[in-house]
């Protein structure tokens, strides 16, 4: 424990000597800012991912982290950490996606010819904290569910580069402490959700790009809260 916070602490003061400031959000991320040029890393470990403004910024960052560390370029990005990393220079775009990751997870779990859903939930479901196992055959019918595992494994997507996911991932994750068969339905139906959209991808970039601040649209029921 204390080696791994040593490192954290060491490559913290280092960066800062560089000029870069670490995200509230996420404090693997660095990003400095120089003469209107800016570059971005992201840190796993001891493996670190970079993206620069210009080729000259991307040149700068590179030589100066190789006069702290010993370091070893393993060129572009591909996939990093289950997340598939595609360019097209000459549109000016980039996408992140995680294909493969998905249908491992619909393949480990007997879901990979399911039928694909387009809808994040069925219609017109109804999950609240009293649908808990009260009969034995409810108990049986949940003791070989791992509803929590599948829950986190989509939670990574979810997180990663399939925001999309995020209202079924918060919802379902409420009665994770004690699931019952709708709340499992639930989750499969999030499954054949999933397998409808793998092509999808979050493109940065492109003629329409003005700048990375995200636009969102919401309809909250919160009437649909039956619990609180």
């Amino acid at each position: 424990m204390d080696s791994a916070y040593n490192w954290w602490d060491s490559l913290n003061k280092d960066m800062a000597d560089l000029g870069c400031y670490c995200s509230q959000a996420d404090p693997s991320v660095c990003s400095r800012h120089v003469n209107g040029e800016v570059t971005i890393t992201s840190t796993y470990t001891d493996n670190m991912t970079r993206v620069s403004s210009s080729t000259e910024e991307a040149d700068r960052a590179k030589e100066e982290l190789e006069r702290t560390y010993e370091m070893k370029d393993l060129g572009k990005a591909g996939l990093v950490l289950g997340i598939k990393i595609e360019r097209n220079r000459k549109a000016g775009m980039l996408s992140i996606s995680q294909r493969a990751y998905l249908e491992w997870v619909l393949e480990k779990y007997g879901m990979a010819d399911c039928a694909p859903k387009t809808n994040l939930l069925p219609l017109s479901i109804s999950l609240n904290k009293a649908q808990v196992p009260t009969t034995s055959k409810e108990h049986h019918f949940m003791a070989d569910k791992l509803y929590c595992k599948v829950l986190g494994l989509i939670m990574y997507a979810q997180v990663t580069t399939c925001p999309d996911l995020f209202y079924m991932v918060s919802t379902l994750s409420k009665y994770s402490s004690n699931p019952s068969k709708p709340h499992w339905n639930a989750l499969m139906h999030v499954l054949w959700y999933i397998k409808g959209m793998l092509h999808y991808k979050i493109t940065y970039g492109g003629k329409d790009h003005i700048n990375l601040a995200p636009v969102g649209y919401v309809n909250a029921d919160y009437a649909g809260d039956i619990d609180t």
